[in-house]
C-alpha cells in the first residue's frame, strides 16, 4: 500500500473577504493553529510577513516567525586539541547575533504585546533549522519565500526551500513575491490562496 503524502490533505482557505474573516484552515479535518515563517530580513521575507498578518485572526492561534543565524565559524583545534578560538567568545559572539535578530524580529510584530506572533532566533543550518523548529514546535504549515534579490541569494535560498519542501512533515506553501505556490503535491492541484481568500 502506498503511504499517502502529509501534503496531501490539506484544505484551502476559504473566506468571505480579503481580510480572512471567518476562514477555515484544516488539516486532515483539524484546525491550523501554528504557522512557521521563516525570514531572513529581506523585502521578499516582509512581503510574506505582510501576507500572512491576516492569517494570525483567521487561524485564530499563532504565528512563529523565525531567524537562523548562519555559522560563519566555529571553535576549531589542531592535532594537539589546541583551540584557536576561545569558545567563551564564540558564545558571546553568537550570542550577540542572536539578540540583534531577535530585537529586529520584534520590529516585524503587528503591534506591541500581541503575543499571536512570537519571534524566535536560532544558529545553525537554516534549512535543517526552519525543519527542526517546525517539528519540534509542532507547526501545521511552513510558508516562506521563494525568491531573494540578486542570483546568489536566488541560488543559496532556492537551495534551502527545496530542502525544507523535501524534508518538512507538514505542508510548505512558498511565495514568489506576494503570489502563493503550492506544489501539486500539497492541494492536489494548483491553486493560488490569494485568489481563494480575496474571492470566495
Amino acid at each position: 500500500m502506498n503511504q499517502q503524502s502529509p501534503h496531501a490533505r490539506l484544505r484551502p482557505p476559504q473566506a468571505r473577504d480579503a481580510t480572512l474573516a471567518g476562514a477555515s484552515f484544516q488539516r486532515d479535518g483539524s484546525p491550523l493553529t501554528r504557522i512557521l515563517v521563516p525570514t531572513d530580513f529581506s523585502d521578499t521575507s516582509r512581503a510574506v510577513m505582510q501576507y500572512v498578518r491576516p492569517w494570525i485572526d483567521a487561524i485564530g492561534g499563532e504565528v512563529l516567525l523565525l531567524h537562523v543565524v548562519s555559522p560563519i565559524f566555529s571553535p576549531w583545534s589542531d592535532p594537539t586539541d589546541t583551540i584557536f578560538i576561545d569558545r567563551a567568545s564564540f558564545e558571546t559572539f553568537y550570542g550577540e547575533l542572536c539578540e540583534q535578530a531577535h530585537s529586529q524580529l520584534v520590529t516585524w510584530l503587528p503591534s506591541a504585546g500581541d503575543d499571536r506572533v512570537r519571534p524566535v532566533v536560532v544558529v545553525g543550518n537554516p534549512a535543517h533549522e526552519i525543519v527542526r523548529v517546525a517539528r519540534e514546535q509542532q507547526a501545521d504549515l511552513i510558508i516562506m519565500g521563494a525568491t531573494r534579490r540578486g542570483r546568489w541569494h536566488r541560488v543559496l535560498w532556492g537551495s534551502v526551500t527545496a530542502q525544507v519542501i523535501r524534508q518538512a512533515s507538514v505542508p510548505v506553501v512558498t511565495l514568489s513575491g506576494v503570489r502563493p505556490v503550492i506544489p501539486h503535491a500539497v492541494l492536489g492541484e494548483p491553486a493560488d490562496l490569494a485568489g481563494m481568500a480575496a474571492h470566495s
